[in-house]
């Protein structure tokens, strides 16, 4: 007769007390994609910021501060403020070159809600757009211009597009805002304003080629994104995307351009998508550490921009070493001025990079 194996009874008889008897080596270890792969390679990128938040604070003291924060200001940038007449992309990524930028991301729109691309969903008329500005260099449709430059250096592209907040539209946090408008703000119900979401994306993702980096600032909450992004954009890398879409990472948890140690690739699932990850987690999600050339979270140029201190080269290569030494890919911040063009004092510090 045989002994008893006691090394299986012993956890048989555990899971049949009640308990789950689930071991480490049981949960499936997860694998990256080979898109997810090809983007931890590229290790630099750039973001650039610049739009109506750049015009308006030129003229404003409410300026990036009331967008960004979500209808905090009182007055309404008009589109005649908006007026780029030196823009310049190709100098743009000229820049991102530079410092040996792989990838470039670029708002399409940002909280102010002004579209740089002529954009036309059937829904609403939306008339906060390159399209209707008075000038000739404020016609432009600035996205293709991106995409162009970006093709001419080899640089790939992507698109920053802001679902939570739109000045325009008085939407603040992906809610609309009880109270009073702004002179220039349009009214709108929040499924209305899902529906506008959703045709803008369409166009951004439809009419400009192959997007390597799609960027929804603080995520989304639009149940379809992942349908409309495996439709139309199926090989692109999701910043903060829906958590069935593959081709998914994170943020770092900050904007100082350091990662935390250690920093994993893979998180739980369920878990908000920042921060340092899990060493066991459950889905591959790699970080992207952003960063700026400017002190204190300086993205969008401003009236005060030479008076905020400018990092160094020594300061950058650092904040490189600690992010994608950490782990992560580094986003550094590009901050064109309103008439289009980077300053040229960032333009020295890129170039020693």
């Amino acid at each position: 007769m045989m002994k008893p194996n006691n090394t299986l009874l012993i956890p048989l008889l555990v899971c049949l007390s009640g308990l789950v008897c689930i071991t480490k080596s049981s949960i499936p270890t997860p694998i990256p994609t080979p898109i997810q792969v090809q983007w931890t390679d590229f290790e630099i990128g750039a973001m650039i910021s610049w739009g109506m938040e750049t015009s308006a604070s030129n003229v404003s003291d409410t300026g990036f501060c009331g967008f960004q924060t979500g209808n905090n200001g009182s007055w309404f940038a008009p589109i005649e403020t908006y007026d780029p007449e030196f823009l310049d992309t190709d100098q743009w990524i000229q820049n991102a070159v530079a410092f040996g930028a792989q990838y470039a991301v670029f708002t399409a729109k940002h909280c102010s809600g002004f579209a740089l691309w002529p954009t036309n969903p059937k829904s609403f008329n939306y008339t906060y757009s390159v399209a209707y500005s008075p000038s000739k260099m404020g016609q432009i449709d600035v996205v293709k211009s991106f995409i162009k430059s970006c093709q001419k250096y080899g640089v790939r592209p992507g698109i920053y597009y802001g679902v939570n907040n739109n000045f325009y539209l008085n939407i603040k946090d992906f809610a609309v805002v009880n109270t009073s408008y702004v002179a220039g703000q349009q009214n709108v119900s929040m499924q209305l304003y899902a529906n506008i979401v959703l045709e803008q994306l369409t166009e951004l993702w439809t009419n400009y080629g192959e997007l390597t980096e799609i960027w929804f600032d603080g995520g989304e909450t639009i149940p379809v994104m992942d349908n409309y992004i495996n439709k139309y954009q199926p090989k692109a890398i999701v910043f903060q995307g829906p958590q069935q879409y593959p081709n998914l990472i994170r943020w770092v948890g900050s904007e100082l351009g350091q990662a935390p140690y250690p920093c994993w690739s893979t998180i739980d699932s369920g878990e908000d998508k920042w921060g340092s990850g899990q060493d066991n987690g459950t889905l591959f999600m790699p970080a992207e550490t952003d960063c700026t050339i400017r002190s204190n979270d300086r993205w969008f140029w401003e009236d005060d921009y030479y008076q905020v201190g400018l990092k160094n080269s020594t300061e950058l290569y650092e904040n490189y070493e600690l992010s994608v030494g950490r782990n992560t890919n580094f986003l550094l911040n590009l901050s064109p001025d309103p008439y289009g063009m980077v300053e040229a004092e960032d333009s020295l510090i890129y170039k020693e990079l």
